[in-house]
């Protein structure tokens, strides 16, 4: 199936303040120790590798939280990761076990979500989806359920999930 062909297709991505607010604290907190180094006596040999290992490291975390994102389409879920996360994971809807929307364990640190969702691909493995969550307003539930519609298109009109969201064949 093309890019034109599909009728369905949706990202998941980090919102705009959500993606500036961690790299202008770091990008403050880093500013801020180069220049009391600077001040401080400490030697330009040793300020300006420091200075420009955090430049390095806000570059790292920008396009770390830019690339993540999950796709879905017609043919399944691709979750985006930068490379040296090791890259894309696609899963196909028929390689899907179960789609579960589950109480994060982080749920009391402030600004986590609540609510998460997770895919069961083939052999049980479980994956995260990113930014697929309730932390921004977005309605798991409606989502969850536009996931399974896909996911049950994708496996062939004899196929149903089980209970258990385990693999299974009507």
């Amino acid at each position: 199936m093309s890019r034109g062909e599909e009728r369905y297709h949706s990202e998941y991505r980090a919102t705009p303040a959500r993606l500036w607010y961690p790299t202008v604290s770091y990008t403050i907190a880093s500013a801020g120790l180069v220049l009391r180094m600077a001040t401080g006596g400490v030697s330009a040999a040793v300020t300006v590798p420091v200075a420009l290992l955090f430049a390095a490291l806000l570059v790292w975390m920008f396009t770390a939280l830019r690339g993540t994102a999950t796709v879905v389409d017609e043919r399944g879920v691709t979750i985006r990761r930068p490379r040296l996360y090791g890259g894309d994971i696609v899963v196909a809807w028929t390689d899907v076990q179960g789609i579960e929307t589950e109480v994060n364990r982080a749920a009391g640190m402030r600004g986590a979500p609540r609510l998460v969702v997770v895919i069961y691909a083939a052999g049980g493995r479980r994956r995260l989806l990113p930014y697929l969550h309730d932390r921004d307003g977005l309605d798991v539930a409606q989502e969850v359920a536009t996931l399974r519609g896909l996911w049950t298109l994708g496996r062939g009109e004899n196929w149903v999930p089980s209970g258990n969201g385990a693999d299974g064949l009507r």
